[in-house]
């Protein structure tokens, strides 16, 4: 690959839990000279979303990197952005309904949380309608704000910019969102090398799901998909979405009216 870079010397990615942003992490580490990084400062602040002022301290003054995160839309985070020089950020996102089942699903295969979290539950002692319905109240607390907050900086802030990119389109498009991605970033990269690294991301992908059925390996991933919040969420838990979410799924391009089921 002959991917040249220009001026962006950190791209950095705050996505909702399970909208791609590993997928675009994975693209942006095989371009030649980019690598991924992990923010320094304090674990505990960085597992809240935040991040701590020294958060790029350990970053190559040098090199290329990517970072993948889930960072809250605070003015101190940005601040620490714009401070660090970073004035360019991607933010991804998907349908708050999908949201709502594939974080279920995450957390009863592989609960992130502390017991000590307030929003700590066991999902494999609950219901499914139980757990779907505090994955729900997750989503209208923390991502409805969440996204409502990113929106805001990327109007407000004359410091940074924001391109939102949505998981369906990054689903259906890829080579087109990927290069749209690497535009924003100032990487010139031609369509056949975008190609290339995805064919490359997707026979590592299945490298690894053939070692994975070896016996006594298993994965907790299951393959996220569009749309699936129509038969997995009950008539009620779409309701209350409806009037949680409504207007803002209208506004992210999801619904056209309030007259969904």
């Amino acid at each position: 690959l002959k991917a040249k870079r220009k001026g962006v010397r950190i791209i950095f990615i705050a996505g909702m839990p399970k909208s791609g942003t590993t997928w675009v992490e994975n693209f942006v580490s095989h371009i030649p000279g980019y690598n991924p990084r992990v923010l320094s400062g304090s674990r505990e602040i960085l597992r809240q979303h935040n991040l701590p002022h020294d958060a790029f301290s350990k970053i190559p003054r040098y090199g290329y990197s990517a970072i993948k995160t889930h960072t809250d839309p605070t003015k101190e985070n940005v601040d620490v952005l714009v401070r660090n020089g970073i004035n360019k950020i991607l933010v991804m996102h998907r349908d708050l309904r999908d949201v709502i089942v594939s974080s279920y699903y995450y957390v009863l295969n592989n609960n992130p949380w502390k017991p000590s979290d307030a929003h700590y539950a066991d999902y494999s002692n609950l219901s499914k309608e139980e757990g779907m319905s505090h994955s729900l109240d997750l989503v209208i607390r923390d991502y409805i704000p969440w996204i409502k907050g990113w929106l805001s900086v990327s109007m407000e802030r004359n410091d940074l910019e924001c391109k939102m990119i949505k998981y369906e389109n990054l689903l259906t498009n890829p080579v087109d969102m990927f290069h749209d991605i690497s535009t924003f970033f100032e990487i010139e990269i031609s369509e056949s090398e975008i190609i290339s690294i995805l064919i490359d991301l997707e026979k590592k992908k299945l490298k690894e799901k053939s070692f994975l059925m070896l016996p006594g390996q298993k994965t907790t991933k299951r393959k996220g998909k569009s749309g699936e919040w129509k038969s997995e969420l009950s008539d009620s838990q779409k309701e209350k979405m409806k009037k949680y979410a409504g207007q803002l799924l209208i506004e992210l391009g999801y619904e056209e009216s309030l007259e969904w089921k």
